[in-house]
C-alpha cells in the first residue's frame, strides 16, 4: 500500500501547449515526464517537441522531447523529481540567420528549406564568412556544424538560428603544430609497420 504522505508535497510544474496546464503531484517514485504530459491531458495541436524545455533547481536540462513522446519507453525519458518544471513549447515561424552575411535577421521559416535557401534570403555571404564554419543551432538545445564536404545543404527547422562566423572568429590553423602531429603519426606508423615485418620474419 503506497503511503500518501510520501508524495503530498512533492510536485512538477507542467505549462505551455498541454491540454491542462499546471502543479501535478508526483504519484509514484519512476514516474517520467511523459506521463506528466499524459495526465496533464497530452500536447495540445500546436504543440513543437524542439521548442519544449525541462529543468531542474533552476537549471535546464537537454532532453529530446520528441524522441520520448514518440517513444515513452525510450531511454532518454526522464524520471521527474519535486520542483522540476515543464513546458511544451510552440512554433515560432522563425529562423535567424546571424553572422556574416549582408542581411542578417529574422525570416519566415518554410518548411523544406535548406540552409542554403536561408543564406540566399539574407542576402548571400560578405567577404568575411568563413563558409566551412556554418553550424545551426535549433530550439532544444542541439547544434549541427555544417560539413563543407556535404553534397547537399542541411533542411533547418523551425525556430533555428543559422551562425555564419567570419574569418577572424575562426582560430587559423597552426602549421607548425599541424606539422608535428603529422609527423607523429608517421613515425608512429612506421614503428608500427617495422615490428609487423618483424615479427613475420620470425
Amino acid at each position: 500500500i503506497k503511503d500518501p504522505s510520501t508524495f503530498e508535497s512533492k510536485s512538477v510544474i507542467i505549462s505551455g501547449s498541454v491540454q491542462y496546464p499546471g502543479t501535478y503531484i508526483i504519484q509514484h517514485r519512476n514516474e517520467l515526464v511523459t506521463d506528466i504530459i499524459e495526465r496533464a491531458g497530452g500536447i495540445t495541436i500546436d504543440a513543437y517537441p524542439l521548442a519544449s524545455t525541462f529543468s531542474r533547481n533552476q537549471k535546464n536540462v537537454k532532453l529530446s522531447f520528441k524522441d520520448i513522446l514518440k517513444n515513452p519507453r525510450s531511454r532518454k525519458n526522464f524520471s521527474v523529481q519535486d520542483g522540476d518544471s515543464i513546458t511544451v513549447g510552440k512554433k515560432t515561424n522563425i529562423v535567424t540567420v546571424e553572422g556574416a552575411v549582408n542581411s542578417p535577421g529574422h525570416y519566415q521559416y518554410i518548411r523544406g528549406q535548406r540552409l542554403n535557401d536561408y543564406i540566399e534570403m539574407a542576402g548571400g555571404y560578405t567577404r568575411e564568412a568563413r563558409k566551412s564554419a556554418t553550424y545551426t543551432s535549433n530550439l532544444d538545445g542541439s547544434s549541427e556544424k555544417v560539413s563543407y564536404f556535404s553534397l547537399s545543404s542541411p533542411k533547418i527547422l523551425d525556430g533555428a538560428v543559422i551562425n555564419v562566423p567570419t574569418k577572424l572568429e575562426v582560430e587559423p590553423l597552426n602549421i607548425t603544430e599541424y606539422v608535428t602531429n603529422l609527423t607523429q603519426i608517421y613515425s608512429d606508423l612506421s614503428q608500427a609497420y617495422l615490428l609487423i615485418l618483424l615479427a613475420s620474419r620470425q
